[in-house]
């Protein structure tokens, strides 16, 4: 047996599964609504998407909200990519491309 069939009895996976994403959920809605995801959709919204003014886009979020390391990143890595890690938050922005994360900042995802 796997070590979640042996931890988890009388729970099936989807169940469990289920619960995990309603968690989720909820954790990152109570972020991305937040001060500083709303300064950072503000700000990039007229601006050239291009990696160095996103850098920018956050610079400008961090003084304009003085939230700084985890506070600031966070917010805007779960609104923007929907992960908590990955690649430097400025290009994986910019990977997913201009469409797809100012789609999401309005929250049309």
């Amino acid at each position: 047996k796997q070590w979640y069939q042996r931890r988890v009895r009388g729970v099936s996976f989807n169940q469990f599964q289920s619960y995990l994403n309603e968690y989720n959920d909820c954790k990152i809605k109570k972020i991305i609504h937040s001060n500083v995801v709303d300064n950072f959709a503000k700000i990039i919204k007229d601006k050239e998407f291009t990696i160095e003014k996103i850098k920018e886009s956050i610079n400008q979020v961090k003084k304009k909200t003085g939230k700084k390391g985890k506070e600031l990143f966070m917010p805007i890595r779960l609104a923007t990519t929907y992960k908590e890690h990955g690649p430097e938050l400025a290009k994986a922005i910019f990977l997913f491309g201009e469409k797809t994360i100012k789609r999401r900042l309005k929250n049309e995802d």
